[in-house]
């Protein structure tokens, strides 16, 4: 019965409380939080040769954008996910092959072409030490002699590259006995080369290779 506070309800109206507690499920959306069960069914379908955006279509499956994120922060599920990769590229090249050598009709044959060459290019991009083009190239060093290989030093960071530019202009202006220059890097540079003298050997190699003009 309504009272004079409290209008009375429509027949057929339902509480707020009811209808939480009538038991329908509620709508739930991707998962984002990383679930071991989610990772290895996400691998599973990776080693069948599926790709990670047809996965990720579906809609128990998280966004690529999420699976991407996990990749960055969870070495176990990475390795997982790298190992899946190579077991797809293997499944993906048993498929091309065998589509390749079954019998089928001539109108058939340029459409299985096509899917062949498809599935050997994604192949070969997601296991390219295995099944990539190879390309075997013969080169020899002068007058037919052996070449000469030069064990590289590791890349630089930014900030080596940087101390190294300063030490090598801080070197130069002692080489020409000139005072330690003012302001940045390229200023203390321009004052070198306008300074009249010599270059120094090895600002000339920085700047134009070799060691010198007779180089």
């Amino acid at each position: 019965m309504a009272t004079k506070n409290q209008p009375a309800r429509k027949a057929g109206h339902k509480s707020r409380a009811t209808t939480q507690k009538s038991g329908w499920p509620r709508k739930r959306g991707r998962p984002s939080a990383y679930a071991p069960e989610i990772g290895l069914a996400i691998c599973a379908k990776l080693a069948d040769g599926e790709s990670l955006r047809s996965i990720c279509d579906a809609s128990a499956m998280p966004d690529k954008s999420t699976v991407l994120r996990w990749l960055m922060a969870r070495g176990d599920f990475r390795d997982h996910y790298a190992r899946a990769r190579e077991l797809g590229a293997d499944a993906m090249a048993e498929l091309a092959l065998s589509e390749a050598t079954a019998a089928m009709k001539p109108e058939d044959v340029q459409r299985a072409r096509l899917a062949f060459d498809a599935r050997k290019w994604w192949a070969g991009k997601v296991a390219p030490k295995k099944y990539g083009e190879r390309v075997a190239t013969e080169v020899s060093g002068a007058d037919g002699r052996p070449i000469e290989t030069r064990e590289l030093p590791p890349p630089m960071v930014p900030a080596e590259v940087a101390a190294a530019v300063r030490a090598l202009i801080a070197a130069g202006e002692a080489e020409l006995g000139m005072p330690r220059g003012r302001g940045g890097n390229a200023a203390r540079l321009r004052a070198i080369l306008a300074s009249g003298e010599p270059i120094p050997p090895d600002i000339y190699a920085a700047l134009y290779g070799g060691r010198g003009r007779d180089d």
